[in-house]
């Protein structure tokens, strides 16, 4: 006799699947024969990313199946890869700041988020006061202005309520779990291919 599924299940269900065709999507470009080609286009630091990218990427995706197989993934010999993924991590933000702070030394103003965001990939051990304390420069130098409005657009669009904001905590404590670094560390970026790069340039352009 077949179980029905109830309905809210079925919504998570279906956000997850179309949260994977998503991802997959993002990831094809990387995927089978051609994907080292991409790569192989891609300038130095962007193709880092993208590799560290498909690496958390599959670390998160096979960690999630061991949980759905009922296996312990922290008993797992995988579990071992996190420590590779947090020192990799740091080192592509570390060369990303470093990026940043150089194109911010050929403007004439200085870009104290660019300066305090180095400071922390350099060191990142700081303490909390410490890093609240970058927090609120980036903030009066204009670093929060996006984080601002990003924040909130999420609150008005935030239709899920609290049990939206428990997923997206759920899914951040999942992935700090699964690819190891500090609390508040993001996923790298998977940078868009070359061609797709160049078509937005000429958008842009025509915008402008």
């Amino acid at each position: 006799m077949d179980l029905a599924l109830p309905e809210e299940v079925q919504e998570q269900l279906a956000d997850f699947e179309k949260l994977l065709g998503l991802l997959e999507a993002k990831l094809q470009p990387f995927l089978g024969e051609g994907g080292a080609a991409v790569l192989v286009q891609l300038p130095p630091l962007e193709r880092a990313q993208a590799q560290l990218a498909l690496a958390q990427a599959t670390a998160a995706l096979f960690r999630l199946y061991l949980l759905a197989s009922g296996v312990d993934a922290d008993e797992h010999e995988t579990s071992s890869e996190k420590k590779r993924l947090v020192i990799y991590s740091k080192k592509v933000r570390r060369a990303l700041s470093e990026q940043e702070l150089g194109q911010a030394k050929r403007s004439l103003e200085v870009n104290v988020a660019a300066v305090n965001r180095f400071i922390s990939a350099a060191v990142p051990d700081l303490s909390s006061d410490q890093k609240a304390a970058l927090k609120a420069a980036r903030g009066k130098s204009g670093g929060g202005t996006a984080a601002g409005a990003s924040g909130g657009k999420r609150t008005a669009g935030g239709g899920g309520g609290d049990g939206g904001q428990d997923a997206e905590a759920a899914a951040a404590a999942f992935l700090q779990d699964t690819l190891g670094g500090q609390e508040g560390d993001a996923a790298a970026p998977v940078p868009a291919p070359a061609g797709e790069r160049t078509a937005g340039g000429k958008q842009q352009a025509q915008r402008r």
